[in-house]
């Protein structure tokens, strides 16, 4: 997207999320990402764990267990070092990473409280042990 200059050295777009209505600023912020794929990545992180995930219903999405948020590893067990949540794991969970709104009970925040609930285990298990 070009951003003409305006007065004052700010940008100014358009468009449809705008309504078409001219919108100016300092800055620009872009927060849309690509559907992340980790069997097919540049990203080191992603591609690390290519290895060491199983990948969900033939997507490039890393499967999770649906309670703990852990990774599913290749053998179908799950990986008790690695807990990921939103954009990467969109293929199994999708709307995870929109914003929670007043009033319901949101995706995002269930997924974070499900992989906090799995930390604060992890951490119990390990002072008792």
């Amino acid at each position: 997207m070009a951003l003409p200059e305006i007065d004052g050295g700010a940008s100014q777009c358009n468009g449809s999320i705008t309504d078409s209505i001219p919108v100016s600023g300092d800055v620009l912020v872009d927060a849309w990402m690509h559907t992340p794929n980790a069997l097919r990545t540049d990203d080191p992180l992603l591609a690390s764990l290519s290895p060491r995930m199983r990948a969900f219903a033939g997507t490039g999405s890393p499967e999770t267990d649906p309670a703990t948020r852990l990774l599913v590893n290749p053998a179908g067990e799950l990986d008790p070092r690695i807990l990921l949540i939103g954009i990467p794991t969109g293929g199994q969970h999708p709307d995870t990473t929109i914003s929670p709104m007043p009033g319901t009970d949101p995706l995002f925040l269930q997924e974070t409280d499900k992989a906090a609930q799995s930390i604060l285990k992890i951490i119990g298990e390990q002072e008792q042990g």
